[in-house]
């Protein structure tokens, strides 16, 4: 299957957490949605946190597999739903409240954004803001921007292309390696069964494992989580995610903190033909940026829209903001 084609996100977060998310080069990350901070310069942290939340699971009951085994298992239906959803595309809306110290609404925004197929190559371009038409000004910008990428795209000389794609590779091995640290940073209960669309699933919850040594930069977070996941018992593919932050966790060279009861979640859509796509996310969190700007944020992004893409197509997901 070609790395070219890959999904679209509604965010450029490069974490593994149980959605796709893309960035410029066109990198696939099998982690929850995409949730974009206000700085292009955070999203890969946020999507390390989101990415969390999708690998905490496990189980010990004796009807089931242990805990071990459900978490190889999962393993393997992440990387097998990931090839078969580079072939998807969908909609995505992302709405972002900033609040007051007493949990209020300041200020709100709405971006709606889709993929758009231009000359065999898939963009993905802001349709509406604040569930408006863009105005002529803007329409004029985004379709500049869109034509921009595509034409990037096709002048890229076989020694960029290759160059890309050795990047996707490169990345990719990263995040296996990071689903694999994953196994040792938590342990895993289970505590249920329930019923998600339809479908039997088991509720994990997972905590920090005592004495955990983190290998990588982004794992230094981990530890500061603590998670329950659902896991559809007949295809091991996460169904919904839900984690917190148990204390104060500084990430990107303390240029952010986050603060104590963060929470992300995710949910995902399973479709006819089995694959697995994203159909909601979540952050709500105070946060400090630098030493100074605080921030608290409560945002959330719908996925609609879910469809497959013609053969062939060269995908370059990058929306306005992150360009």
């Amino acid at each position: 299957m070609s790395r070219e084609k890959c999904i679209f996100a509604s965010k450029r977060v490069k974490m593994p957490l149980s959605s796709h998310l893309v960035d410029a080069s066109g990198v696939v990350y099998f982690v929850i949605p995409t949730v974009a901070l206000h700085m292009r310069r955070h999203r890969k942290n946020i999507s390390s946190l989101l990415c969390f939340g999708a690998f905490v699971c496990g189980c010990s009951v004796a009807s089931t597999p242990d805990a071990r085994e459900i978490m190889q298992r999962s393993i393997a239906a992440i990387e097998k739903n990931s090839q078969a959803s580079h072939t998807y595309a969908f909609a995505s809306r992302v709405e972002k409240h900033e609040l007051d110290p007493a949990g209020h609404v300041r200020s709100k925004d709405a971006k709606t954004y889709d993929a758009v197929i231009i000359d065999g190559v898939a963009v993905q371009r802001l349709m509406a803001h604040n569930d408006r038409p863009l105005s002529a000004e803007e329409d004029r910008r985004e379709s500049e921007r869109v034509w921009r990428l595509v034409n990037e795209r096709k002048r890229e000389t076989e020694r960029q292309k290759s160059k890309r794609l050795a990047e996707v590779d490169q990345q990719l091995a990263k995040e296996l390696a990071f689903n694999r640290e994953l196994l040792t940073a938590f342990d895993f209960k289970l505590s249920g069964e329930e019923q998600i669309d339809g479908r039997a699933a088991w509720r994990i919850d997972a905590t920090p494992r005592a004495g955990y040594q983190p290998k990588e930069m982004r794992a230094q977070m981990l530890p500061h989580f603590k998670g329950t996941v659902w896991v559809d018992e007949r295809e091991y593919l996460w169904l919904r995610v839900n984690a917190e932050a148990i204390d104060a966790v500084t990430v990107g060279f303390f240029l952010l903190r986050l603060e104590p009861g963060a929470r992300v979640a995710f949910s995902q859509v399973r479709l006819d033909d089995g694959v697995c796509l994203p159909r909601s996310s979540s952050i709500k969190a105070q946060m400090r940026v630098g030493l100074l700007k605080k921030i608290n944020l409560d945002q959330n992004t719908v996925f609609t829209n879910h469809r497959k893409l013609p053969p062939g197509v060269s995908v370059v997901a990058v929306r306005p903001d992150e360009r």
